[in-house]
C-alpha cells in the first residue's frame, strides 16, 4: 500500500517501493518515469502485457495508480476473417486503449 507522510516531502511506500515526483517513481530499485515502456504480469502463464506509462495518481486509499495505453504483439490482434496481418512476431502495435491500473 502507497501512503503520503507530507505533501511537500517524497512519497514512501512499503515493499521496496519508493515515489519520487509526480513524475516518476522507484520499484524494486528501478525508476520509473511517465512515457516509460514497461512489461506487466498476466494472470495466466501467457507473455507479459506491454504498455506505455501516461501518468501515476495516488488513488483515494493512497494507493499509487499507473495509466497505462497497451501494446498488443500480432497474435493478440484479430481482423476480419480472411485478412492477413504482414507483421514481425516480435513487432507490437499501438493501441488507444487506456486503463488505471496498481502499481504494485
Amino acid at each position: 500500500m502507497w501512503s503520503i507522510p507530507a505533501p511537500s516531502s517524497s512519497l514512501a511506500a512499503p515493499d521496496s517501493a519508493t515515489a519520487v515526483s509526480p513524475e516518476a517513481f522507484s520499484k524494486d530499485g528501478r525508476k520509473i518515469c511517465v512515457g516509460d515502456c514497461a512489461l506487466f504480469k498476466p494472470p495466466q502463464d501467457s507473455p507479459p502485457f506491454v504498455g506505455i506509462i501516461r501518468w501515476l495518481t495516488l488513488h483515494k486509499e493512497e494507493n499509487l495508480r499507473l495509466s497505462v495505453n497497451w501494446l498488443h504483439r500480432p497474435a493478440d490482434i484479430n481482423l476480419e476473417k480472411g485478412t492477413v496481418l504482414g507483421a514481425a512476431p516480435n513487432e507490437v502495435f499501438y493501441s488507444f486503449h487506456r486503463d488505471e491500473i496498481p502499481a504494485a
